[in-house]
């Protein structure tokens, strides 16, 4: 990645880059699309074991924060599930990538399909 490292709470192109912040922006607000809603609660029910193999929708979801340190990005969301067997109310879902390649293989399913749709948006608004 060519972005400096960085440690941030908001959405801003000039601190993570147009690409994450793109993606960042497109998650937040598409994530109650069918597609989205079951790559999120998959990969919840991977980090969350009172989540796991539970069908839910997400009721809302909110952006932490997010870093990158050599090459490494973190990024944490805050998630609420709605109805769930479990009776979760909120969880932290927290997407990490080294060298831009995530341990789960639904997260790096989920950017990829996110990452083809913003820069599909970037070439039409160019």
């Amino acid at each position: 990645m060519t972005v400096p490292d960085f440690s941030t709470k908001k959405i801003d192109a000039k601190v993570m880059g147009t690409r994450l912040a793109g993606i960042l922006e497109y998650q937040l607000e598409n994530f109650h699309q069918d597609i989205y809603e079951r790559y999120y609660a998959k990969i919840l029910s991977e980090q969350h074991e009172a989540l796991h193999n539970k069908y839910f929708d997400i009721k809302k979801m909110k952006f932490i924060s997010a870093s990158k340190k050599d090459n490494e990005i973190t990024i944490l969301m805050k998630v609420w599930p709605d109805k769930n067997t479990a009776n979760v109310k909120q969880a932290d879902l927290k997407i990490h990538f080294i060298d831009g390649v995530s341990e789960s293989r639904t997260t790096n399913e989920l950017f990829s399909t996110l990452s083809r749709y913003v820069q599909a948006r970037e070439n039409f608004n160019q």
